[in-house]
């Protein structure tokens, strides 16, 4: 099974850009912190930069929620092979664990069982009426 181990940067932080700067349509996070923090400082506080700064949010969201779903698919994997794993043990534990003893008990007692139904077999067989009647 194949899962991806990471997300590229830009999903994550958004993309750069190198245009001048406006609020509300900045797409990176790292200028969008930027933005903000250079309104502040000019206490022109602006609400097209706290939407941008929504939208980084909801973006970390989103590859936090992907990664934890590909987290729980390797978890999920992770116990179908401990699974398998316990299973092919225990296969193996019967197969290999035989009780030579009870074995042979069992193996005699049916070859005599096979050899009295023989006997019996080959009795009644030759019974018949017209055995008594000569």
């Amino acid at each position: 099974r194949h899962v991806t181990d990471g997300d590229p940067g830009e999903a994550a932080f958004g993309t750069v850009s190198a245009a001048p700067l406006t609020a509300g349509s900045i797409s990176n996070v790292f200028q969008a912190v930027a933005q903000i923090s250079a309104d502040l400082k000019a206490n022109t506080p602006n609400k097209n930069s706290l939407n941008d700064m929504d939208t980084a949010l909801v973006r970390f969201d989103t590859i936090r929620a992907s990664a934890g779903a590909r987290l729980n698919a390797l978890d999920d994997q992770e116990n179908l092979n401990a699974d398998y794993i316990l299973d092919n043990k225990s296969t193996a534990s019967d197969i290999g664990d035989l009780d030579y003893a009870e074995a042979l008990s069992k193996f005699n007692l049916q070859q005599i069982s096979l050899q009295a139904a023989q006997q019996a077999f080959t009795k009644v067989q030759n019974l018949s009426l017209f055995n008594y009647i000569s």
